[in-house]
């Protein structure tokens, strides 16, 4: 696709090269890792910025997008990295059961980073294309780089077994209990409890297996700047195959494809956005010219959803408590162009505003246990006093936006999550305290196959979606 209109190209330097005549800077410590020196060589990176995310449970796509930022790499060693470390975090269950079943107690009791090597061998053992024996010497001359010839023989020895064992699955347990499909299907074991106990053992071990999986990406056009024709253009330009979803009109890419090292991502084409994302936007039915406030904004894929909807009248404010998160959300707007929003740094909770609005989007902070697939490292980080300590919150989101609604308002309370606490019972409770508010089904403005109980609720492994939920009320 040829420049849009009034934009363009980006002048930077390919893959951040050093200018002409400037000798490049020596590699720093990679502190975000933190292991002084190593490589940029995607084995050796993902395994320090693993060693980084189980140290401080650190969240990977920070750590990731520093690590590019000082490490010059071409795309597709980006994209090997990402696709080590995040399969790495998605099947860490799976491999911990392997290497304990081979080492016991003393696969704990290694070194941070030697375990991050048996990691990334079995990883690729699992899910990998490269010969076995390929990945047992690529993985061993990885670990003699980090560790003394003891553990390199543990390595070896270790990786060898286990490339000759045949199918590794067949090795895990094969039982319907919460032990042996926490271990399958690589979830701490308590979100395996909750889920059987809530779900049943079918709905259960579907949403294991979307979480286990690795996620396609959705894009959003941008009406903006050409809408679908224009993104399919440059996604045809640059040799990425996409299909639209018939149920959304979101684009869906064929392969792996990351959105900062596009075109699409640069001219403001598009927005990454989940479908069940999308079908809350959708849900809220904002109008043009009306007034909408998006309470807990950043990093604003549903604020310029909301606007775009509004085909360019009206206003959308967003709010969020963090400047740098709010600041995020602006630069989002700013390369979609979007027009016609409005930001204030706030605590949500007490919002500096008297009303005036149409309608007001909580999407809460919340668990986020539907999104698991998306967020890798999330559940290893997660543990179930979340869901005594958000409901307050997200109640106190709620209590907040409904005072700035008069007679007809909208309110919709959205959360990437199904768990009760966060959910159906939370916007019952708050409709019982407030009977000038009644729920509006989401299945006459999405459809009964996203309708639960008049709510908007899909679980992972349903619809190719993330799990979310969402409550459509009208103030009387």
């Amino acid at each position: 696709m040829s420049d849009p209109p009034g934009r363009r190209p980006a002048r930077g330097r390919p893959g951040g090269a050093a200018r002409p005549g400037r000798p490049s800077a020596p590699p720093r410590p990679d502190r975000a890792a933190g292991v002084p020196g190593g490589s940029s060589e995607p084995r050796d990176l993902a395994a320090r910025l693993l060693a980084s995310i189980e140290a401080r449970s650190a969240f990977s796509d920070k750590l990731l997008a520093s690590a590019f930022a000082r490490h010059a790499m071409p795309p597709a060693a980006r994209a090997r990295v990402t696709r080590l470390v995040k399969g790495v975090l998605r099947r860490r269950g799976e491999i911990d059961h392997l290497l304990t079943g081979r080492l016991g107690e003393r696969f704990r009791g290694l070194p941070l980073l030697m375990r991050q090597v048996l990691r990334l061998g079995v990883y690729q053992l699992l899910d990998s294309d490269i010969p076995r024996p390929m990945v047992v010497d690529e993985t061993v001359r990885l670990a003699s780089r980090f560790g003394h010839p003891g553990t390199v023989g543990l390595v070896n020895a270790v990786l060898r077994r286990l490339a000759e064992a045949g199918d590794l699955e067949a090795l895990l347990p094969q039982g319907e209990d919460a032990p042996a499909l926490a271990a399958r299907y690589s979830h701490p074991q308590w979100i395996v409890e909750r889920w059987l106990a809530a779900l049943g053992p079918e709905r259960t071990r579907a949403a294991l297996a979307a979480g286990r999986a690795e996620r396609p990406t959705f894009l959003r056009p941008n009406p903006v700047r050409g809408g679908l024709a224009a993104l399919g253009e440059q996604l045809a330009a640059e040799g990425v195959r996409w299909t639209e979803d018939p149920a959304t009109g979101l684009v869906r890419v064929a392969e792996r494809f990351a959105p900062p090292d596009s075109q699409v991502f640069a001219w403001g084409l598009a927005t990454a956005q989940d479908a069940s994302e999308f079908l809350v936007v959708r849900l809220c039915g904002a109008r043009p010219g009306e007034r909408w406030l998006d309470l807990c904004c950043a990093p604003g894929g549903k604020l310029t959803g909301l606007a775009e909807s509004m085909e360019g009248t009206g206003r959308v404010t967003g709010v969020d408590q963090s400047p740098a998160r709010l600041r995020r959300a602006r630069e989002n707007a700013a390369r979609l162009g979007t027009f016609r929003l409005a930001f204030v740094a706030a605590d949500g909770r007490q919002p500096p505003f008297r009303g005036g609005f149409e309608g007001v989007l909580v999407d809460a902070p919340c668990s986020g246990l539907g999104v698991l697939a998306r967020r890798a490292d999330a559940r290893w980080r997660k543990d179930p006093s979340l869901l005594a300590a958000l409901p307050p919150v997200q109640r106190a989101l709620l209590e907040a936006a409904g005072r700035l609604l008069g007679p007809g308002g909208v309110l919709v309370y959205s959360v990437c999550s199904f768990e009760p606490e966060e959910t159906v019972e939370l916007v019952r409770g708050y409709l019982a305290a407030h009977p000038e508010f009644r729920l509006d089904d989401a299945a006459a403005r999405l459809g009964q196959e996203f309708a639960f109980e008049g709510f908007y609720r899909v679980l992972p492994g349903e619809h190719d979606m993330d799990g979310a939920f969402a409550a459509r009320m009208v103030r009387a």
